[in-house]
């Protein structure tokens, strides 16, 4: 009787692990993703640091368009605010305000003076004026921009705004009289878009 011989069969080695991020495929299946999200934080970024300014508070809505609201600069006509105002600038980099208010505004109180850049609104400054007795008020500021650079200015108090120069360097408004009832502040021109609110009227 002949002894069938069984096959010899080699005992199976165990499959050498791969690492999972050596595949192409993983770096495809992962990175896609990743990218999405780096591309929605960048897209976050843009919106929050080069948002549009949005549009002043004073205006109002007339049908289809939006017109300015003109009712502080009517109520400093009302309250009749004049007077003048002058700047100095020290050797120690600070801006001096003096404003004098006409002898009959002595129930008139100016909370701040604007300062309006004329092409970057991250530069814009408010002048809080204090009293100083007999209708005079008065301001300090550290200059922190280039000399020359021109502003356009106007005055407000609590319910009431007066548009005072437009363009002008600080420098050049050593003496500069203001009266709500003779506008004697020229239109503001300018490349930057301007809140309409805050323009002198002719």
């Amino acid at each position: 009787m002949s002894r069938t011989e069984q096959p010899t069969t080699l005992p199976s080695q165990p499959a050498r692990p791969v690492k999972a991020f050596s595949q192409p495929l993983m770096w495809l299946v992962v990175g896609i993703p990743a990218a999405t999200v780096v591309a929605g934080l960048f897209t976050l970024w843009i919106a929050v640091h080069g948002a549009d300014t949005p549009v002043g508070s004073d205006y109002v809505k007339q049908g289809l368009s939006v017109a300015p609201d003109t009712r502080r600069e009517d109520r400093a006509r009302e309250l009749g605010v004049a007077g003048t105002l002058a700047m100095h600038t020290t050797q120690g980099n600070m801006l001096l305000v003096e404003l004098t208010l006409a002898p009959n505004g002595a129930d008139i109180k100016p909370t701040r003076l604007r300062l309006l850049h004329p092409s970057d609104p991250n530069n814009d400054l408010a002048i809080h004026m204090l009293p100083a007795g007999d209708g005079h008020w008065h301001a300090r500021q550290p200059i922190t921009w280039a000399p020359g650079t021109r502003w356009h200015i106007a005055l407000e108090g609590e319910d009431w705004r007066l548009p005072i120069a437009g363009l002008q360097t600080l420098e050049s408004l050593r003496a500069q009289p203001f009266d709500a009832n003779k506008a004697t502040a020229p239109v503001l021109q300018a490349p930057r878009t301007l809140p309409a609110d805050f323009r002198p009227k002719q």
